[in-house]
């Protein structure tokens, strides 16, 4: 910083991050949500920070780790059961009809809850689901005057239970992902459909040219939806703009698996086609659907992340947890041999959040449990996730549906325009989840996030056991020499930048 001689990207900080991760890495391992390691990870990172912060506490609470992605099974098997008690449609067509409908309205809702809103919702009731003790590490540097401010600086250091598809499907997730919802919203549509019919029916009005109309316009939508999915996912899907370049750098894996899934349904087409063709009807459309999902279904049910298996999480998010370390390590030397460069009015707190693949509940908690209190003051949160991508930074300004306070975006954007560094700024991408800036936010903490995730290549180890040590290179490159695929990103770099991002934000909030 202006002024003094002090080095914050220097070969010893670079080299401290670095050893974080292979600390965690070597020493405690994958850190499921609630786990054992989790809590080993945490109390590790607690030991580091005791002789660097003020202070040092380890805060408990307790959630349910299985919540977030246990969901699925249940969502899939209600999905079934609707579709099975939607068969028995002629002994009843309005209570069957109603039934089906509520029970696929119900998946809906949990769909939106849980993958959009994060939300526990009514699952964590499920007897299957048991509550479990997680952790917060919160240090704190006290500063050399008044306390007048507060700044925040976060990671989260849990890891998340492998996604089994994309750990052997790779961009085969996105593909199921995105079918399976899009049939839970056609099958929606369909009992709707066939709901509102049987109003008609009940109330003795003819609509059979409509209906008769509306079934073969469906006859011809489930003819060509194969063969739909294969172009947009294997053709259009090779351009940057679709799904912002995922499924350009396609893996064979994927291929087969799209390929498999539409030879499979190719047979079920051309099988059911007699079927089709005479006296098409709502039902026989929605049966051949529900035939097309099946192994959609399955991948899901079976696949979808393990019980038992956590990923080591090098990059998501240990590449992350290593800046926040490090801006304690400069904390430090500031405090002891660079005391013109330490905060004056500003309180500093290195928070590292549990159970953040849990739906972000580490960061739900913090603020629970300190928000009220903290708001007193200017209080903000700088949050990082997953640094990987050291030629461009982002910045959310919206996470879901929750916007992320341009007030603390507006300083990251000029911290970014000092230093010289490329970002990019707008809402967190749908097919990357969240971070725990919406944790924050939703009870009362005013929060954004940087990240340094290059979409194109997420899928290739995200959520997987290629999430490991290989991908954070051993020496210190140029920012510009950002790797050519996801084998040699540049994670030092990103992490320089991120630690130099924080460190000028937090002398921006110093001298407001």
């Amino acid at each position: 910083m202006s002024g003094n001689n002090y080095v914050i990207d220097s070969d010893i900080n670079s080299d401290f991050m670095y050893n974080i991760i292979k600390k965690v890495l070597e020493e405690v391992g994958p850190r499921a949500p609630c786990s054992e390691n989790e809590r080993k990870a945490s109390e590790m990172m607690a030991e580091e920070l005791k002789n660097k912060c003020d202070s040092v506490d380890l805060e408990e609470f307790q959630t349910y780790p299985r919540a977030l992605h246990g969901w699925v099974k249940i969502a899939v098997a209600l999905v079934i059961i609707g579709f099975m008690i939607y068969l028995l449609r002629p002994l009843n067509s309005f209570i069957i009809s109603t039934i089906s409908l509520l029970i696929m309205f119900f998946v809906l809702y949990m769909v939106f809850k849980h993958l959009f809103l994060y939300d526990e919702f009514i699952m964590k009731y499920w007897p299957l689901f048991k509550k479990e003790t997680s952790q917060n590490v919160v240090g704190t540097f006290k500063p050399k005057g008044e306390v007048k401010k507060r700044v925040i600086f976060s990671a989260h250091i849990d890891s998340t239970p492998r996604f089994n598809i994309l750990h052997y499907f790779r961009d085969g997730y996105m593909y199921s992902t995105i079918s399976v919802l899009l049939f839970l919203v056609l099958f929606s549509i369909l009992y709707l459909m066939q709901f509102i019919f049987s109003i008609f029916e009940t109330l003795s009005i003819n609509i059979t040219l409509l209906v008769d109309i509306i079934s073969i316009g469906l006859y011809v939508f489930v003819i060509i939806l194969p063969w739909f999915f294969m172009v947009v996912f294997l053709i259009v899907g090779k351009s940057e703009t679709f799904f912002l370049g995922v499924f350009k750098h396609m893996e064979l894996s994927a291929t087969v698996l799209i390929l498999g899934i539409f030879a499979y349904q190719l047979v079920i087409e051309i099988s059911l086609f007699t079927y089709l063709v005479i006296n098409p009807t709502i039902m026989k459309n929605t049966i051949v659907l529900f035939l097309y999902i099946i192994p959609v279904l399955i991948l899901q049910y079976f696949l979808f992340a393990s019980k038992k298996h956590a990923v080591p999480g090098a990059l998501d998010n240990l590449s992350a947890v290593a800046p926040v370390m490090c801006i304690a390590k400069v904390l430090k030397d500031w405090k002891e041999n660079n005391s013109d460069l330490y905060p004056n009015n500003t309180e500093v707190k290195v928070v590292l959040t549990g159970c953040e693949e849990n739906g972000c509940r580490g960061a739900e908690q913090f603020a629970i449990k300190h928000a009220e209190k903290y708001n007193v003051i200017d209080t903000t949160v700088v949050n990082m996730d997953t640094m990987s991508e050291s030629r461009i930074q982002g910045i959310f300004n919206k996470e879901g549906l929750q916007d992320l306070p341009p007030e603390i975006n507006d300083i990251l954007i000029e911290c970014c325009n000092d230093l010289g560094y490329k970002y990019s700024i707008g809402p967190m991408s749908v097919v990357a989840g969240g971070t725990d800036a919406r944790g924050f936010m939703k009870y009362g903490l005013r929060a954004s996030s940087l990240i340094g995730l290059n979409i194109k290549w997420y899928h290739h180890w995200y959520h997987t056991d290629r999430d490991n040590l290989d991908l954070v290179n051993k020496e210190r490159r140029p920012l510009a020499d950002g790797g050519t695929s996801w084998k040699d990103f540049n994670v030092r770099g990103a992490m320089e930048m991120a630690l130099k991002i924080c460190l000028k934000y937090l002398e921006k909030k110093d001298k407001e």
